[in-house]
């Protein structure tokens, strides 16, 4: 059976009722938000600060979108340059330093990040040892940040592609991305 209030329809059935009313709170209390001057929920917010890395095709360095921060995936990439760091440490570092440069456009700081997904390519048996050594080393960088913690939330990914090269012609082995949260003003 379905009650209509208004413009919102609620279901009485309990299997949907407590997913419902859920829902529709988080509705009600995001478009109590709305679009006015100092709310978080304004339009979304394309990101590409001048002194990052360039795109290498048809997407976009973060997104802004309330007030989370979204910065796609980044590799070891000099910005100066534009090439990709040789040394596995400091590749992993100078994707961490490019991840928090676009973020900061958007008012986030390294304490903001909430959660990291990493990408790392390894080659067959998998996970391979390369695998593990990307791995510490993303956990070092990682520890040079946020000191002994509280960390962001990771999920780390291996797999056997990823997109782009080295200077030495070496296919790329690591990419970090990650979630930010900029409270509202």
């Amino acid at each position: 059976m379905t009650v209509t209030h208004g413009r919102t329809a609620l279901l009485r059935t309990t299997s949907l009722a407590p997913r419902l009313t859920l829902t529709s709170f988080a509705l009600a209390l995001l478009s109590a938000c709305g679009t006015a001057p100092g709310s978080c929920f304004g339009p979304i917010e394309r990101l590409a600060p001048e002194g990052a890395v360039l795109p290498t095709a048809q997407w976009s360095l973060g997104t802004k979108a309330g007030p989370y921060v979204f910065i796609s995936g980044m590799r070891g990439i000099d910005p100066v340059t534009n090439e990709i760091v040789v040394d596995w440490g400091a590749r992993v570092r100078q994707a961490y330093e490019n991840m928090f440069f676009i973020a900061a456009a958007a008012g986030a700081e390294p304490e903001d990040l909430i959660e990291t997904t990493v990408f790392i390519r390894s080659d067959a048996p998998h996970p391979s040892e390369d695998f593990f050594a990307l791995r510490r080393l993303d956990n070092e960088v990682r520890q040079e940040i946020y000191g002994d913690g509280p960390y962001p939330s990771r999920t780390t990914v291996g797999l056997t592609e990823l997109n782009g090269t080295d200077p030495n012609g070496e296919v790329d082995v690591y990419e970090v991305k990650g979630t930010f949260y900029v409270p509202c003003d």
